[in-house]
């Protein structure tokens, strides 16, 4: 389980990397997207994919970890 914090630009390279993945991209090569990230990331029942963000998912297990020792 994760209990230290990824550096913002570790956890902006794999969302990149998600990214690149689900759209086919590479660095070189721009492409249109029809969706924007922010509306892949939104819960399934709201309508959205359920990606998940890195940032985000790296600040839930920290806190999972957290709550795990306190008791």
């Amino acid at each position: 389980m994760l209990t230290y914090q990824l550096p913002k630009n570790v956890c902006n390279q794999l969302d990149c990397l998600n990214r690149r993945f689900l759209w086919g991209g590479s660095e070189n090569k721009r492409a249109l997207h029809l969706v924007s990230w922010e509306d892949l990331c939104v819960p399934k029942r709201m309508g959205g994919l359920g990606l998940r963000r890195m940032e985000l998912d790296n600040n839930v297990l920290m806190q999972k970890t957290a709550w795990r020792f306190s008791l």
